[in-house]
């Protein structure tokens, strides 16, 4: 019987390697390098659907790091549709997450979204890198919103630029030339 279980292990170290690979394939060398050298994420919140809150006044606060963005407020409680676009600079998109949060212009409405815990949707920059450009819709305080994501890789060195005119360019969503 010790034999057997020798065997059957022997068997599994030849096989997990060969699993693993399957499965998590490696990254292009193309993938690595704009995972390392930076660019231009856009962001679309194009609609919202079955958002079933008390908010009267939805909208969709949207971040990476200390880049703060938000979209105006919805009146159209049945149907919100935003259809607003936003550029975010990363330098680091192999760990930046673009994070969004629904809101509403009630302080008592955004608390109590912030308190329920469903109103966060973490989004990973290296996932949206990998397949440069991604239309999804999430769900969101039980209900779902539209978003396309795309990515621009940087053309030039990100290091080159100071990081206040990188960061005052994202606020203003204006060129750095």
């Amino acid at each position: 019987m010790s034999d057997i279980v020798r065997e059957l292990e022997t068997a599994l170290e030849y096989q997990e390697p060969v699993a693993k690979s399957c499965l998590s394939p490696e990254p292009s060398e193309t993938e690595m390098l704009e995972l390392d050298r930076g660019g231009l994420l856009v962001v679309t919140i194009h609609e919202g659907s079955d958002i079933k809150v008390k908010a009267k006044h939805p909208y969709i606060d949207l971040r990476i790091g200390l880049d703060y963005r938000k979209t105006e407020t919805m009146n159209n409680r049945q149907h919100h549709v935003w259809e607003e676009t936003f550029k975010f600079t990363v330098e680091n998109p192999a760990k930046a997450t673009l994070h969004l949060e629904l809101c509403s212009s009630s302080w008592r409405e955004s608390f109590s979204l912030a308190y329920q815990g469903s109103s966060l949707v973490d989004i990973s920059v290296a996932d949206v890198v990998k397949q440069k450009h991604m239309d999804n819709v999430y769900d969101i305080a039980n209900g779902r919103i539209r978003v396309e994501l795309r990515w621009e890789p940087s053309t030039m060195a990100m290091k080159k630029t100071p990081k206040f005119i990188q960061l005052m360019t994202s606020l203003y969503n204006i060129s750095a030339n």
